[in-house]
């Protein structure tokens, strides 16, 4: 790698980085900038597959390894991330009348995916579900944030959007999870 492809990485990933924290704090004026932001798509793909790492990681350390949980894992993000993008964009076009980039809205929605790392600790006892329920309220209300700022909605309509996709991505997600982890289905939906 050349030096300045290496300052180039250290760069993406330091703006991913702050942009990571900036989402944790619910600061809502970073999501334009993501949207705007070319090199945003990767750097919200590497996002997913962090918070898929860490939803495995700590599938491994909730239950004895099995390899089919942790595809069961990594793939239920990238399907919640996919399908939530993809949701909204079609909601808000039908409901609303937006057009909104399918590219930028899965920009955004990866950045708010970023709450959801913090579910890797699913495995302390007692406060481990209700952790891996607390990063799911935060990734929907970073998402809302995220829709806001992409469709330039009202608080309503992006929560009536956000509760609509979530949900539905969140149960399809969980429905995969739980087939390949071989798990019931509630289950599914308080594990990472």
């Amino acid at each position: 790698m050349t030096q300045a492809a290496g300052t180039r990485m250290k760069r993406l990933h330091g703006t991913t980085s702050r942009r990571m924290l900036r989402v944790l704090k619910l600061d809502g004026s970073v999501y334009p900038e993501i949207e705007h932001d070319p090199n945003g798509t990767w750097q919200a793909t590497w996002v997913v597959a962090l918070v898929a790492a860490c939803a495995a990681l700590g599938t491994v350390m909730l239950t004895s390894w099995k390899q089919w949980a942790i595809l069961g894992a990594v793939l239920a993000a990238l399907i919640h991330w996919l399908l939530w993008s993809g949701l909204e964009v079609v909601i808000g076009r039908m409901l609303f009348r937006r057009q909104v980039s399918g590219e930028r809205q899965i920009r955004t929605l990866g950045y708010a995916q970023t709450p959801q790392l913090l579910a890797f600790f699913a495995f302390v006892p007692v406060v481990g579900p209700w952790l891996v329920l607390g990063t799911r309220v935060l990734t929907m209300l970073a998402g809302s944030q995220a829709l806001r700022a992409s469709l330039e909605l009202h608080r309503r309509e992006a929560l009536a959007i956000r509760l609509v996709s979530f949900v539905t991505a969140l149960m399809a997600a969980a429905g995969v999870r739980a087939v390949l982890g071989d798990v019931p289905f509630l289950a599914a939906l308080l594990r990472p």
